[in-house]
């Protein structure tokens, strides 16, 4: 009996060391490098709208990308992405910025924002926080979302810049494949708590001439 239990337990510690290893090579380098996915020094330290919505933020992740066209060229695609479920435009800045809240556990922000530079260049930098909720049972899916929000984001930024270049003939390749603006998103089902879903199907922002906003059915979407 004991000459059993001794590849059981030799095999139940090799797999918890081995868990501890993954956990701890991403706490210390994984997890710092995607939080900052493309974004500058000077990026992560500014100050963004939604900063001061979640109070004490365990998880705030500053991602940047450089598009190859105007700011003005980018917001209509970032308008598309609309609302969904009970996720609302908190506040937006035409062809600067855009805030996303979700009120379900966990209480999110998702800041997009549009900083011209260079020539005809923008930056897109997306900020997202919340704060883990450690004694719901949610937190399980939330941890699942702590590893997997890089993908849900990068995708989203990358598909943002195809579209808009595609608009200005600056594309140099073709859509990323994440159809983040279809109803079919597997942006949606990669998110864990889900704050991805308002991009795809569901309600939209549709902006009127004088930059106020109502919910709509219909998806906004930019003409080619």
């Amino acid at each position: 009996m004991r000459t059993l239990r001794r590849p059981v337990d030799t095999l139940v510690r090799a797999a918890f060391a081995t868990v501890v290893a993954l956990l701890v090579a991403y706490l210390a380098f994984l997890r710092p490098m995607q939080m900052r996915w493309g974004a500058t020094g000077v990026e992560i330290a500014r100050s963004m709208p939604g900063d001061l919505v979640v109070g004490n933020a365990t998880f705030v992740a500053t991602r940047a990308v450089t598009i190859d066209a105007r700011p003005e060229q980018v917001w209509p695609w970032i308008v598309q992405m609309g609302t969904r479920n009970g996720r609302f435009v908190k506040g937006f800045e035409a062809n600067r910025y855009m805030l996303w809240l979700a009120r379900s556990s966990p209480r999110l922000t998702w800041f997009w924002g549009l900083y011209p530079v260079g020539s005809g260049q923008t930056r897109l930098v997306t900020r997202v926080r919340f704060r883990h909720p450690w004694l719901s049972p949610a937190i399980f899916r939330v941890l699942f979302a702590d590893v997997s929000d890089i993908f849900t984001v990068r995708d989203a930024m990358l598909e943002v810049k195809a579209r808009a270049e595609s608009m200005t003939g600056n594309s140099r390749k073709p859509g990323y494949g994440s159809s983040v603006f279809g109803a079919s998103s597997a942006f949606g089902a990669s998110s864990a708590f889900g704050a991805s879903s308002v991009l795809s199907g569901g309600g939209s922002v549709a902006f009127t001439t004088t930059d106020r906003w109502t919910s709509s059915r219909a998806a906004h979407r930019p003409r080619p």
